[in-house]
C-alpha cells in the first residue's frame, strides 16, 4: 500500500503545480510588472497543494512494512515519470513567447517553480527506497 501512497503523493503535487505555474507564467510574459504578486500568488498556491501530499507521506513513511522490489517498480517509474513530465513542460514554458525585457524574470521564476515542484517527487521517491526489503 505504502508505494502507491507516495506515487499519489507525487502525482497530486506535481500535476496542480504545472498548471499553477502554466496560468502565472502567462500572466508574467505579459507584464513583467507584477513579478512580485505573481511570486506571491504561485507561492500561496504551491503551499495549498502541497498540503495533501505532505499528509500522503506522512502516512506512508508511518508504515513499517518493507515491500519486495517488484511492488515498488510501477510506482517508482510513474514517480520518476512526473518528475520527467513536470521538469519539460516547465521548462518548455521558458522558451515559449518570451520578450527580451522579461527573460531573466522568466528564468528565475522557471527555475524556483522547478525546484518546488520536483521536492514532493524527491521525497517519494526516497520513501520507496526506505521501504524496500534487503
Amino acid at each position: 500500500m505504502a508505494p502507491y501512497v507516495f506515487m499519489l503523493a507525487a502525482v497530486v503535487n506535481v500535476v496542480p503545480i504545472v498548471f499553477l505555474f502554466k496560468v502565472l507564467i502567462g500572466r508574467l510574459k505579459e507584464d513583467t510588472s507584477l513579478r512580485n504578486s505573481i511570486m506571491t500568488k504561485f507561492f500561496i498556491g504551491v503551499a495549498t497543494i502541497e498540503v495533501i501530499p505532505i499528509l500522503l507521506i506522512v502516512y506512508g513513511m508511518m508504515d513499517q512494512e518493507k515491500y519486495p522490489m517488484s511492488e515498488t517498480v510501477i510506482p517508482g517509474a510513474v514517480v520518476l515519470l512526473m518528475m520527467g513530465l513536470a521538469g519539460i513542460a516547465i521548462l518548455l514554458q521558458r522558451r515559449i513567447d518570451v520578450p527580451a525585457e522579461a527573460k531573466e524574470t522568466v528564468n528565475t521564476f522557471t527555475f524556483v517553480a522547478l525546484a518546488l515542484a520536483m521536492s514532493i517527487p524527491i521525497i517519494s521517491i526516497v520513501g520507496l527506497l526506505t521501504h524496500l526489503q534487503q
